[in-house]
């Protein structure tokens, strides 16, 4: 059994809550403190579920680890689990995306809407260059594989966060969408 597979079959066990609170902790670049990951969840899980949620994660599935060493406390990924979610949250993302273009609705794209690509609260120049790289950069590598060239990807992007359609557009997805239109 190979580990992609190992933990490939991980990933499918987990619940919703409990693959969101690993994407959180994979946008962060393994850099996630508890405030930070509070705030990153406050509107999908309470502060007992995501007490329970990551709990779960440390001692259940033993995917996430809880530096100790440090202090403040940083909840981490191994590299090769960093490397293997941050590839299952693009792809997902790029899933979502193609579904909005084909759909022309953003509905059902939880995951563009929860989770932002790059953490707002964040002044760290590396740790948002990493983002750009490893989330945004594939991303839209991916969308510009599927359309066929940039403004084609640029268009379809433009559509999806048009004053039509912005009503209907969560603030996190729409800031998403802007950043893959100001990628290179």
């Amino acid at each position: 059994m190979t580990l992609t597979f190992f933990l490939d079959n991980q990933f499918q066990r987990l619940s919703q809550a409990e693959k969101n609170l690993i994407y959180w902790i994979a946008i962060r670049r393994n850099s996630a403190l508890w405030e930070q990951i509070v705030q990153d969840s406050k509107n999908f899980l309470s502060y007992n579920q995501l007490f329970y949620t990551i709990n779960n994660l440390i001692d259940g599935y033993s995917l996430i680890q809880k530096n100790l060493e440090e202090y403040p406390i940083l909840y981490t990924l191994d590299q090769v689990t960093l490397k293997f979610v941050t590839n299952i949250f693009v792809e997902d993302n790029y899933n979502q995306i193609i579904q909005i273009i084909q759909n022309q609705s953003i509905q059902g794209s939880e995951l563009l809407i929860s989770h932002s690509f790059i953490t707002k609260d964040t002044e760290d120049e590396q740790l948002q260059e990493e983002q750009l790289r490893r989330i945004v950069k594939p991303l839209k590598e991916k969308l510009w594989d599927y359309l066929g060239n940039t403004n084609r990807v640029d268009e379809e992007l433009t559509r999806i966060i048009s004053p039509q359609q912005y009503k209907n557009i969560h603030m996190t997805a729409s800031q998403n969408i802007a950043l893959l239109l100001s990628s290179n």
